[in-house]
């Protein structure tokens, strides 16, 4: 066996979809935030320019996002 568990693997995919779907109905700007963040490890900076915003308002919508994800899904989520 190569060490997969099916069971896992299938929680964590419906535990991420669940988690991008509440992301996406919260507010479409922060779904950007995060997934620039996150799936295009851009940076702060970069995000901000990329969607001409100030830095500190996307460092702070993306860390308020994190904070109601660990509200909301319970545990630990994974910061950067």
């Amino acid at each position: 066996m190569l060490g997969i568990d099916i069971e896992t693997d299938f929680i964590t995919k419906n535990n991420i979809e669940s988690i991008w779907k509440y992301i996406k109905t919260e507010d479409k700007n922060i779904a950007k935030i995060f997934y620039m963040h996150f799936m295009l490890d851009m940076t702060l900076k970069e995000i901000a320019e990329q969607l001409e915003q100030n830095e500190s308002t996307v460092k702070s919508n993306l860390y308020r996002m994190i904070k109601k994800l660990k509200k909301n899904f319970g545990g630990e989520v994974i910061e950067k």
